[in-house]
């Protein structure tokens, strides 16, 4: 619609993990501040998302003071009420969701988080948001908030279901050691082999492996082993499996299209998805 703008969001299911949802928010002046309004725990907020199992993260009445966009930084100033929490996974989450719903915007890709004009330091349960945030030092449901000093992380995109109703594609961050851009690909496939929990599922088959990449100018070209196309479950497993390769690619910085290819070869997948043209990496999620 021309009267709506497109954005991403990051609620919470009940079990409080982060959910990032693409909607549609009236076109105002200042969209960034609009979007992170949609976030405060409020009767309307609520309302808007309860049916689908999700809830606002940031406390209630939480007020969004000011934000001020340049050069690619988002400073923004919150009441006092952002701090009104009472466990630690609520902290990770109100700073995950507000360094991600942020950085969706093409405008911006670092955070600072002022409470009151005032810089803040390690909150009350140890996440530091002194410095600028941002997607690769802030962790999403993860057991830590901040990356540790002297690795790298990834996100790697599985399923969750909520309500036993909808069932929602979310990012997990992983840490793992430091690797040059190129080979940057294939540490992110190897990190579906890792155990990531009962509550979560991938489609991505048991084998499968990321033999090559290469990426160019904004293109990535993947070639996978034939394992890719041993999957069960007709053209929904088919196109979640390429929603996790998709939106876990999109995380390589400039990257806007991408090219599978198997054993080497241009390929039709099982369901006859088509693969074997470089197509945009998905704008929406969920």
């Amino acid at each position: 619609k021309k009267d709506t703008y497109s954005v991403t969001l990051y609620y919470q299911d009940a079990k409080g993990c982060l959910i990032p949802v693409t909607v549609g928010i009236p076109k105002v002046e200042g969209i960034a501040k609009a979007s992170l309004s949609c976030l405060v725990d409020n009767a309307l907020n609520r309302e808007k998302v309860e049916y689908y199992g999700l809830y606002p993260v940031l406390p209630k009445d939480t007020v969004i003071q000011g934000i001020n966009i340049k050069d690619g930084l988002a400073t923004v100033d919150f009441n006092t009420k952002v701090l009104n929490y009472t466990t630690q996974t609520e902290e990770r989450n109100i700073i995950a969701s507000i360094v991600y719903t942020l950085t969706e915007f093409s405008t911006i890709d670092n955070v600072k988080i002022l409470v009151n004009g005032y810089e803040q330091g390690k909150l009350k349960f140890n996440t530091d948001i002194s410095g600028i945030l941002n997607r690769d030092n802030i962790m999403i449901n993860s057991s830590t908030a901040n990356l540790q000093s002297g690795l790298d992380k990834s996100d790697i995109y599985v399923f969750k279901e909520v309500n036993d109703k909808y069932t929602y594609l979310v990012p997990l961050s992983v840490e793992h050691s430091k690797v040059d851009l190129q080979y940057l690909p294939i540490k992110i496939m190897e990190l579906y082999d890792l155990d990531y929990g009962k509550e979560f599922t991938s489609g991505i088959p048991e084998g499968t492996k990321l033999i090559s990449c290469s990426i160019s100018g904004d293109q990535i070209l993947l070639n996978f082993n034939d394992k890719l196309k041993s999957y069960e479950g007709g053209a929904e497993k088919e196109k979640q499996i390429l929603q996790q390769i998709m939106h876990s690619m999109k995380q390589i910085a400039n990257v806007k299209k991408i090219k599978i290819l198997i054993d080497g070869k241009e390929a039709t997948l099982p369901e006859g998805t088509q693969i074997s043209q470089f197509v945009l990496l998905p704008n929406e999620i969920n």
